[in-house]
């Protein structure tokens, strides 16, 4: 009934740093995502082959790959399964894109599936993909009876569109890092009638970048700046990069940025929803939040006074976000139930797999819903009829 979605080989996601890493920009756009990363010199070489007469310090090696890889796209191309497209959401000579349509047994397309290949080792690869969910359009009343059972709908359309990595667990960075806003971008040009958005990014360099991204689209102008000077400052005494595929789970360098990052997010944009670990960070607020926050803090508590847990306990690097989560009164929650929220939230990225190089259990990610003014400022064109 669905075409099988093929899994991303996970260990080349290292490549997707060298080649789609985008110019960077403060400059807020009106669609897609912002990206603040600088791009690599592969991507800077790649772009002035067209005037490669003009230059006199091209690095020749760089160019002789980019040429090399092109002319061996079509032969890999045309090896593809599934009958996939050529997609223009990445379309450098070391990284391009491509889409194929799964449909059901009725002939309706239900998703859209976008690959990312890399040229890597002189070989084109799948790296990884980005599913789009289709939306079925709403049932009929049956037409013969008074109280007939709803006829299904006439096939699936675009109003309600659900993004997700194929690689899940965060396993795949580059994917997310670089595909997503490339997705992103693609939608808001060629799709219309888009009224919700929904993406779930995987825990770990997914939902970092995401967020990151997010923030300088949307966020409050003055968090997003700090949280700019944050990264600035962790690059500068020797920080990785996220996208530079060591930062695949958590590490609790991002800690200062990406709590920047929430704090912009907290706007009061109409239409943003941002969740994580069953609190709500952005948007409206949850009934069962404060009972979340109360379970959260719960657990930080009870943890820390046990000593026996391996990640959460004092003796760790950052133990003082669990002694603050752990320190949470009701009243405390209830009157800032949104720094509450981060706070929590904190504490819970600082435990999870990959902080200080310690186990933990992976991190879920975050639930991201867009309608409305935070939608058609990601996406104007996406947004119209």
């Amino acid at each position: 009934m669905y075409e099988q979605v093929e899994k991303p080989k996970e260990n080349r996601s290292r490549a997707v740093a060298n080649s789609v890493t985008q110019k960077k920009s403060n400059v807020k756009q009106g669609f897609g995502f912002v990206d603040n990363r600088p791009r690599s010199i592969i991507q800077k070489k790649i772009q002035e082959i067209g005037s490669i007469s003009a230059q006199t310090n091209v690095d020749m090696g760089v160019v002789q790959r980019s040429i090399m890889s092109r002319y061996r796209w079509g032969a890999y191309f045309a090896g593809l399964p599934n009958n996939q497209a050529r997609c223009n959401a990445i379309d450098t000579g070391e990284a391009r894109t491509t889409i194929r349509n799964i449909a059901n047994a009725n002939g309706d397309i239900t998703n859209r599936v976008i690959t990312l290949h890399v040229w890597q080792n002189n070989a084109w690869g799948n790296i990884g993909t980005v599913t789009i969910d289709r939306s079925p359009r709403a049932a009929t009343q049956g037409p013969l009876l008074p109280g007939a059972p709803a006829l299904p709908g006439a096939g699936y359309d675009d109003s309600e569109l659900t993004l997700h990595t194929a690689a899940a667990g965060g396993g795949n960075a580059g994917v997310a890092t670089h595909l997503f806003p490339a997705v992103l971008r693609w939608i808001n040009a060629n799709l219309r009638g888009v009224q919700q958005l929904n993406m779930n990014p995987a825990g770990g360099a997914a939902s970092k970048s995401v967020i990151e991204q997010l923030g300088g689209s949307v966020g409050r102008a003055h968090e997003h700046g700090v949280a700019n000077i944050d990264r600035a400052n962790r690059r500068n005494a020797g920080g990785p990069p996220i996208a530079g595929g060591n930062l695949n789970t958590w590490d609790t360098r991002l800690n200062a940025e990406h709590l920047h990052e929430l704090e912009s997010l907290d706007n009061g944009l109409a239409g943003l929803s941002l969740s994580a670990d069953g609190m709500s960070l952005a948007g409206p607020a949850a009934p069962a939040d404060i009972a979340a926050m109360q379970a959260q803090r719960d657990y930080f508590a009870n943890t820390l006074t046990a000593g026996v847990d391996p990640v959460v306990n004092n003796a760790h690097p950052d133990a003082a976000y669990f002694q603050a989560a752990g320190a949470l009164t009701n009243v405390m929650i209830a009157a800032d139930p949104r720094a509450a929220a981060r706070l929590l939230r904190m504490a819970r990225l600082t435990s999870r797999s990959g902080a200080h190089g310690r186990g933990g259990a992976p991190d879920a990610g975050y639930q991201i819903n867009m309608t409305g003014a935070a939608l058609a400022h990601i996406m104007p064109n996406a947004v119209q009829p």
